[in-house]
Order: C-alpha cells, then structure tokens, then sequence
C-alpha cells in the first residue's frame, strides 16, 4: 500500500514498508535514528512518502553491498 498524500498516519507506513506500526512506535521512542523521519504535530505523528523511501534506501543492503 502506498501512501495517498504526502503524510500518512503510522499504519500506512508500516503497510508500506511491510513492517508492524508497533516497530515504527519502538523506533521513533528510540530517536537514534533507526526510524524513518517523521513530523509530530502535537501528539499527531505523520510519515512523509519521500522520508520513507529515503529510509528504505539507506536501508537496503543490496545496495549497499553492490556500491563496495
């Protein structure tokens, strides 16, 4: 599923990224960066499309493996 605006709410991202909002929860308490970017306003959280796929890019270690 992919986001149908430019910020979605945390469980379309985590369809999106085929991972549990609950991981999304965990990594954004963390604030160590193993999250993707978010917006907080007040106690609402959004997740950017683009910030999620950065995310995801920075993440692949296919990519990662073939850049060495």
């Amino acid at each position: 599923m992919q986001p149908t605006n430019g910020n979605s709410t945390p469980n379309e991202p985590a369809q999106y990224l085929t991972l549990g909002w609950q991981f999304l929860k965990v990594a954004r308490h963390r604030r160590d960066g193993s999250g993707p970017s978010l917006i907080k306003l007040t106690r609402a959280v959004r997740y950017g499309r683009s910030a999620l796929d950065v995310w995801m890019a920075v993440h692949d270690h296919a990519a990662t493996q073939h850049a060495k």
